[in-house]
């Protein structure tokens, strides 16, 4: 059994499995053998790299599309770095061009994001007439 990965203007990696090994061949001779019960771990470290590397990469139009939800009033966060998201708030409130891109004419001076819920403390209740007078029956 075996697989390939193509990486674009470097080489052609080979993925074989060699007795209790996963091996990554490479087109220009070198390999890595992998013993397979770390594979899974490997894999998810790599995921996990993969997504720091895209976050970083495609930073302004992350910021772009956090900006764009924050001032539709949807609540959802793209990426958990406070300097992005506070950046994502300053556009959201300040870029005339998010206005444009809203459906309704939305005028400059609306509210966006999500209201927030205030609980206050139930109302005591209210004496009975009996109560009051000290009455009892």
């Amino acid at each position: 059994m075996s697989g390939h990965i193509i990486v674009p203007h470097l080489e052609e990696i080979r993925i074989k499995i060699d007795g209790e090994y996963v091996v990554l061949v490479s087109s220009k001779g070198s390999y890595i053998k992998i013993p397979y019960q770390v594979i899974p771990t490997l894999a998810r470290s790599m995921r996990s790299q993969g997504k720091v590397v895209e976050e970083r990469v495609n930073a302004l139009r992350l910021i772009s599309d956090q900006a764009f939800a924050l001032r539709a009033g949807i609540p959802i966060g793209f990426t958990n770095d406070p300097a992005k998201q506070h950046q994502a708030g300053i556009d959201a409130a300040w870029d005339p061009n998010l206005r444009k891109q809203l459906p309704g004419n939305i005028k400059g001076t609306t509210m966006f994001g999500t209201p927030t819920i205030i609980k206050h403390a139930p109302k005591p209740a209210k004496k009975t007439e009996e109560e009051g007078n000290g009455k009892s029956g």
